[in-house]
């Protein structure tokens, strides 16, 4: 999987170029049977396909609509801040004072985030066709 967790030409640019088909060629026709990627447009390169493999294929090829997690669109920084948040309301999740305290936390780093424009997905579903 690649990110582009700041968004400029260069950026952009670089990740045209390793999902390109000439580097999707390459990166299939080298990789072992059972490490073979799956691309977003559902292609794997070609040949037998692993069973874990064939599985997600067929997830895919079956799906109308694939969406990310939403912590697949937060900057590094919210992310990690989103885990650690996660794992400490579990481990007291009956105070409604400490979760409230947890998310005025959370609110405080996605408007910090949100300012620097570190955001660089727009939306999280798409057609896995696309």
């Amino acid at each position: 999987m690649a990110a582009v967790f700041r968004p400029s030409d260069a950026a952009w640019d670089l990740l045209r170029e390793l999902t390109s088909q000439p580097a999707r060629d390459v990166w299939a026709r080298t990789a072992k049977p059972e490490e073979r990627p799956l691309f977003p447009d559902r292609s794997t390169g070609g040949g037998r396909l692993s069973a874990g493999t064939a599985a997600v294929q067929k997830l895919f090829d079956a799906a109308d609509e694939i969406c990310f997690d939403a912590s697949d669109a937060m900057p590094s920084t919210l992310r990690g801040a989103f885990q650690r948040a996660v794992l400490e309301f579990l481990q007291d999740p009956r105070d409604p004072g400490f979760l409230k305290k947890l998310l005025v936390q959370l609110e405080a780093e996605r408007l910090m985030q949100d300012r620097a424009g570190a955001f660089a997905l727009d939306h999280l579903c798409g057609d896995p066709g696309d």
